[in-house]
C-alpha cells in the first residue's frame, strides 16, 4: 500500500507535511477522517494542476478535494468541506470530528481509499503521458 505523503515527496520535495490520523492509526481512530496538509518548497501552477487532475480522475467511492493556499496545500475528502459548510461549522477539523461521530465507516473509506489514491497519483507522475 502506497503511503500519500511518500508519493508527495517523491513528486516534489517539501517543505513541511502533516496528516491526521496518522499512518499507523488502528481501529477508531481510523473513524476520524484524513486530512493531509503539506507546503512544497517549490510549488508551481504545473504542480497545481497535476495534483488537481490526479485527484479529479481518482476512480474511488470517496470524493476527494485538494485546497490550495498561499502556502499549504491540504487533501481531504470533499464530505468534509461540505459538512463544515451545511452545518456552519469552524474549520474541517471540527466537521471531520463530528463526522466521526456521526458516520464512522465513512472516516474507516476514506482512510482505506487514501493509500490507493496515493497509488493512483503515484501512477500517473511516473507516467505523465497517461495523464
Amino acid at each position: 500500500m502506497a503511503d500519500i505523503i511518500k508519493v508527495l515527496q517523491q513528486i516534489a520535495e517539501l517543505d513541511f507535511w502533516t496528516r491526521c490520523p496518522t499512518r499507523d492509526a488502528q481501529g477508531d481512530d481510523l473513524a476520524y477522517p484524513p486530512f493531509i496538509f503539506w507546503r512544497h518548497k517549490h510549488p508551481s501552477p504545473e504542480l497545481a494542476a497535476f495534483f488537481r487532475d490526479a485527484i479529479q480522475s481518482f476512480p474511488g467511492e470517496t470524493r476527494w478535494e485538494l485546497i490550495i493556499s498561499e502556502r499549504n496545500w491540504v487533501l481531504l475528502p470533499a464530505r468534509i468541506k461540505e459538512h463544515e459548510q451545511a452545518n456552519q461549522l469552524l474549520g474541517g477539523r471540527h466537521a471531520a470530528k463530528e463526522l466521526k461521530q456521526i458516520d464512522p465507516e465513512f472516516g474507516k473509506l476514506a482512510n482505506a481509499e487514501l493509500s490507493r489514491l496515493a497509488e493512483h497519483i503515484a501512477k500517473l507522475a511516473a507516467n505523465p503521458v497517461a495523464a
